[in-house]
């Protein structure tokens, strides 16, 4: 998972979008309305275990959530932050979205409320997987479903 193999990469990407456009679907459209990709903010955020915009303590957290659940936990997070800020992504320009994005660690969120989202989320290392595989042979399928929700 954290080698720098782009095609892996682009496909957990591809089912970021997918659960993206399930458990928040009014953002998924906006970030697609702007051109926003998911593969831009995921990326960092996942290949640190969020360590690069989180503090010490609360990034510890996070890697015990995925330690005990897997890859599966980061796309949960992941989910979690994008709920935490969807206010403000929802009314940013393309700019204003992607430095929100790359810059989270200065934005205002709650991380208690944020780790309760990430663990209530009905997202397995199962379901993670099947959809991963799902995007190995049909990439552009994949963000074709994520597109449509």
């Amino acid at each position: 998972f954290f080698l720098m193999d782009m095609a892996r990469i682009d496909r957990y990407a591809a089912a970021s979008d997918v659960f993206l456009a399930r458990s928040l679907p009014l953002l998924h459209a906006r970030l697609k309305d702007l051109g926003v990709e998911t593969r831009i903010y995921t990326l960092e955020w996942w290949m640190t275990g969020f360590s690069s915009v989180l503090p010490h303590g609360e990034a510890a957290r996070v890697w015990d959530h995925f330690l005990a659940r897997g890859p599966s936990a980061l796309l949960a997070f992941s989910l979690a932050l994008l709920s935490q800020v969807s206010k403000q992504l929802m009314r940013a320009s393309f700019e204003a979205a992607m430095s929100l994005l790359t810059h989270i660690q200065d934005q205002e969120f709650d991380f208690p409320q944020a780790l309760a989202f990430a663990r209530q989320l009905p997202l397995s290392h199962e379901q993670l997987m099947a959809v991963v595989e799902r995007t190995s042979s049909r990439a552009p399928k994949a963000k074709e479903e994520a597109e449509a929700g």
